[in-house]
């Protein structure tokens, strides 16, 4: 990953259900999601879900998510979220009692689920030569699933030392055919997110590994992530194990009952949540003062302004929506250039609001 990479860090981590993936769990027969044609559904959607419920789990049931939370936290497109929130309330699986909160309604596995990192949806993964390449949902789903192998302790995983593989299982893991588990493995070694071994035992059985790939029974694959991505997920992990809540519901399977507002009155936590809007106007404010005479600032600002524009019209005007999706891409790339630009000339990440776009006139 590139320096300007590794300054941010994003150390949010949403839990989602292997249920989500169309897959019933056989210990507790908990309901399988699937679309009103029964099949699995989009990488995003099974993302989607997994925020929508480790925000109910962390901060409530009806937990206010904008439009621009999706956004900042999954990389997902405006277009995209509209039309997969609109399809899971067709198919049943959540409900939306009120404006910006949505409510899962099928029941679901609360034990067998996959930590996804938010960082490998936000940022991209730098390949040889200098492209960077964000991850496909569906490459972050089968990814955080090999990390979640090698985060855990060696007697949780049997005393495997490597996370042994091939398509057949990621096919199985993540439930796609064949064909895409190949072209997500393809994916995650050519950005160098993970590496192929080749895995044999020698004469008095021990592992011997090299870079390859297995061709037969006693010649496996084995896959072994990068080192600076394991070592940041191994950092978030540790953070998240100061969550309470979310530490018993995913390895209990218990949901913890709302808390009662009676500690916090109703009017603390508006004024929080104002706060923290505040805060990121002013940090705005003060990139603007910063950058006031900085041309190529300017320019930048300037174009996710132009982009913005006409996404309104093809978005809401000509309901085009297939344009509006690539459009919101383009701006979702002018942002990220603009903070890769702020952070080349000084400014420390956390100068920078998560949302700055909605700060852009």
């Amino acid at each position: 990953m590139s320096d300007a990479t590794a300054k941010q860090f994003n150390n949010r981590v949403s839990y989602v259900s292997r249920t989500y993936l169309g897959k019933p769990n056989k210990k507790d027969g908990s309901e399988k999601f699937t679309t009103s044609s029964g099949k699995r559904f989009t990488g995003s959607k099974i993302i989607m879900l997994g925020l929508i419920c480790t925000e109910a789990v962390m901060f409530g049931s009806l937990n206010k998510m904008p439009y621009d939370s999706f956004m900042s936290e999954i990389n997902a497109a405006r277009g995209t979220i509209c039309r997969n929130l609109k399809e899971l309330g067709e198919d049943d699986i959540i409900e939306h009692p009120a404006q910006s909160k949505y409510k899962i309604k099928a029941d679901f596995s609360h034990k067998n689920n996959i930590p996804v990192y938010h960082f490998l949806l936000t940022e991209p993964i730098e390949l040889d030569g200098g492209i960077k390449k964000r991850l496909s949902y569906n490459a972050v789903l089968y990814l955080c699933e090999m990390i979640n192998f090698y985060l855990m302790p060696l007697e949780e995983r049997n005393y495997q030392k490597w996370y042994i593989g091939g398509f057949h299982r990621a096919a199985k893991a993540i439930n796609v055919p064949d064909s895409t588990a190949c072209g997500v493995i393809d994916e995650l070694i050519d950005t160098k997110a993970i590496y192929s071994k080749e895995l044999s035992k020698d004469s008095a059985g021990n592992d011997m590994v090299k870079p390859g790939k297995g061709k037969h029974c006693k010649i496996l694959t084995a896959y072994e992530v990068n080192s600076e991505i394991l070592s940041r997920c191994r950092k978030i992990q540790k953070e998240m194990q100061e969550l309470k809540e979310v530490k018993v519901l995913y390895t209990y399977g218990k949901v913890p009952e709302p808390k009662k507002s009676t500690a916090r009155p109703a009017p603390a936590t508006h004024n929080q949540k104002h706060d923290k809007y505040a805060l990121a106007e002013q940090k705005f404010q003060k990139l603007e003062v910063t950058f006031a005479s900085d041309e190529t600032y300017k320019n930048i600002k300037q174009r996710y302004v132009q982009l913005k524009s006409i996404w309104l019209d093809k978005f809401i005007k000509e309901n085009d929506l297939d344009r509006a999706d690539e459009l919101e891409d383009e701006m979702n790339d002018v942002l990220h250039e603009l903070k890769t630009y702020i952070l080349s000339r000084g400014s420390p990440p956390e100068n920078i609001p998560a949302d700055i776009g909605k700060y852009i006139k």
